[in-house]
């Protein structure tokens, strides 16, 4: 019983660790894009 409950903690963990693993991927991808292409950002408003 305490196993279970042991093992759903651990994959919670893990989900919640490449959630914020992926956010944070997406999150600087993005951030070196607007780097790449100021000027047309600044441009399209």
């Amino acid at each position: 019983m305490l196993r279970a409950t042991r093992l759903k903690a651990e994959a919670k963990k893990t989900a919640l660790g490449v959630k914020v693993e992926f956010s944070l991927i997406a999150y600087s991808t993005f951030v070196y894009l607007l780097f790449l292409f100021p000027i047309d950002m600044l441009h399209e408003y």
